[in-house]
């Protein structure tokens, strides 16, 4: 039977595809609608010898079709043919390829040669999901195993979950067949482990466009021959926190014609807007660290990497050091003295995708009790932002934060010190951003830092360069005072805000001591993050202590959801809260303490800032 691994792609992003993509097809797209073996390949035989010029023909495999393809090798895909399954369409997992375990007699299942062919849809899972050593060469050879080769002209594969495979997945070019316009695009790729081979990608040849995949746990995600001919632009991709060995990859040619001397290695390779989620913490299979990027000789042009995010914490200086983010090393050691041919701008370092989100629904037993929430990723400088709180239990409450640690955070429901410390569970979200200034996919800016404030109001200017109002929210990151206070913020304009700290209203007219404060700046609108996306926006200044109802713009089932106070219009001690979350909306108000009196009325209109993610828990 086959293993069927889950798919470890982002399911509320269209990174990997699935759910989330566009493109999907369904068997009213189909000429023809198959669901075994034997159909398959009347199929595909049929069409075999398609002529350039006819259109565009899509076989369809049933969505629970789970096809045993051992033994078959190099099935050919004609001109303009295209072979789809229902991947992610009413969350199908699509239809099933498969070889049976250990079984070595099948490389590639498809080899295509025609032009216009596109795989899309499809589960294709290969002999072996995991890591193991097969020792010499020949034996590596032996047990080698490959999915999908591709030759022809505008080839595409997207949409596809591809795992198991001891050679490579995907194969594309040849010594003497450059490909042109092949794409791989959209697909989960992931538990290519085998040690010597063990590919995502392969690039024999050509210059394929490498977008928007998600890969883990492949000894290598995407791998290129060598030829001055062979490069790869791969953009916008995830690479997950489960090193085998360095991800990206390019062979020295020398290393694999033996005959060839110097130290040419590809030709021209672009590596811009992915993310690489591992670096010194996550060890690969052998114990070491391991790059994200290993370039093994020289460019014939150059290999481009910019706009990157790099959880490795600082950029290399040195071209031959293993396990930082990327390096470059020649055949002949004593050949570099220093980069050659590989150029770097705008990438990030030490920051995870941009962040994580997270959401809990604890109960407070007692002033005295913390919980612990241990964070996915590493990070070096972060600030976490757990603001606002639901309405399950109506008596007025604010979220504490301390002990704010590169891997973990703690926090309480605080209470005033004229209540009992005790309060029912809530509902709380919280976000953890790297400190810095960042931009999501689509531009969208985002500042992060930390500053030190008491009672009166401190004037923060931004780093950035923001071109309206964005939304703030701020946030004690320690507990030093004794008497418990929040945050309020006023002024919030496109070049900065004010902040200071409030104390319950009977305690008002003494002072607070000064906190580190954390605070996050976006710009509002939409923002597409590479495993989610957030809605980011504020009210009109109409929020009081009643219940007022915000609208998204956007759906998405059971939200995170943070907001705070963007306005100073009312001076007693304030909070906000919300109710009836859903995906189309939320109820919100202002909650005021009791410490002075027993009225809530928050009689001046204030406007409350939020973000509201379609992913619930996760990185984003």
């Amino acid at each position: 039977m086959p293993a069927e691994l889950d798919d470890p792609s982002p399911p509320d992003s269209p990174v990997g595809g699935g759910r989330e993509y566009g493109d999907k097809f369904t068997p009213d797209d189909a000429d023809e609608v198959v669901s075994t073996k034997s159909q398959l390949l009347s199929a595909l035989e049929e069409t075999e010898f398609r002529s350039k010029e006819d259109s565009q023909y899509v076989i369809y495999i049933d969505n629970n079709s789970k096809i045993d393809m051992t033994g078959e090798n190099s099935l050919p895909l004609g001109h303009n043919v295209t072979l789809a399954s229902g991947r992610g369409v009413d969350d199908a997992r699509g239809a099933l390829l498969y070889i049976r375990r250990d079984q070595w007699d099948t490389n590639p299942i498809f080899k295509s040669r025609r032009n216009n062919v596109r795989i899309s849809g499809l589960r294709a899972e290969g002999p072996n999901t995991q890591y193991f050593d097969p020792g010499p060469v020949e034996e590596i050879n032996n047990r080698a195993t490959a999915g999908f080769w591709l030759f022809g002209e505008n080839t595409t594969i997207d949409n596809c979950q591809l795992y198991g495979w001891t050679d490579a997945a995907i194969a594309i070019g040849a010594a003497t067949h450059m490909p042109q316009n092949a794409r791989v695009r959209y697909c989960s790729i992931h538990n290519n482990q085998m040690e010597g081979l063990g590919y995502g990608i392969t690039v024999y040849n050509g210059n394929p466009t490498i977008d928007m995949n998600y890969f883990d746990r492949n000894r290598h995600s995407i791998d290129g021959f060598g030829f001055a001919t062979c490069g790869y632009k791969a953009t916008a991709n995830l690479v997950g926190p489960h090193p085998v060995d360095h991800a990206f990859d390019m062979h020295a040619l020398t290393e694999n014609i033996s005959d060839y001397e110097g130290n040419l290695a590809g030709g021209t390779i672009i590596i811009e807007r992915n993310t690489f989620q591992f670096n010194t913490h996550h060890r690969a299979v052998d114990g070491q660290a391991e790059e994200a990027v290993k370039i093994r000789g020289r460019p014939d042009d150059g290999v481009y990497i910019r706009n990157n995010r790099f959880y490795h914490l600082k950029e290399p200086e040195n071209p031959h050091v293993h396990g930082q983010a990327y390096q470059q090393r020649m055949p002949d050691p004593d050949a570099i003295d220093g980069w050659e041919n590989l150029f770097t701008s705008d990438n990030q370092f030490g920051t995870a995708v941009c962040g994580e989100i997270g959401v809990e629904t604890p109960a407070q037993a007692s002033r005295e009790q913390w919980h612990t929430v241990s964070l996915r990723s590493v990070y070096q400088d972060p600030v976490v932002m757990m603001k606002s709180a639901s309405y399950k239990d109506p008596e007025p409450c604010h979220i504490r934060l301390r002990n704010v640690e590169s891997d973990s955070f703690e926090f309480q429901i605080g209470k005033w010190l004229y209540q009992d410390g005790s309060h029912k569970p809530e509902f709380l979200s919280y976000l953890v951003l790297e400190t810095g200034t960042q931009r999501a996919n689509n531009g969208t800016l985002i500042e992060t830092g930390k500053t030190s404030v008491n009672h009166e109001f401190k004037s923060i200017s931004f780093e950035s360069d923001f071109d309206s109002q964005p939304v703030v929210l701020t946030q004690p990151q320690v507990v030093q005072g004794a008497h418990p206070a929040v945050t309020r913020n006023n002024n919030v304009t496109a070049d900065g805000f004010d902040v200071r700290l409030q104390e319950e209203q009977r305690l008002s007219d003494g002072g607070h001591r000064f906190e580190p404060v954390g605070y996050m700046a976006f710009e509002q609108g939409v923002i597409n993050l590479l495993s989610t996306r957030l809605e980011v926006g504020r009210t009109p200044t109409e929020v009081t202590d009643d219940w007022y109802r915000m609208n998204f713009k956007t759906t998405r089932d059971t939200p995170a959801f943070l907001a705070d106070i963007q306005t100073f219009n009312g001076t007693d001690t304030s909070y906000p809260r919300f109710n009836n979350l859903n995906k189309y909306g939320v109820d919100v108000k202002i909650d005021e303490e009791q410490s002075a009196d027993n009225e809530t009325v928050h009689k001046y209109s204030e406007s409350v800032g939020y973000i509201v993610s379609e992913k619930k828990n996760g990185l984003i």
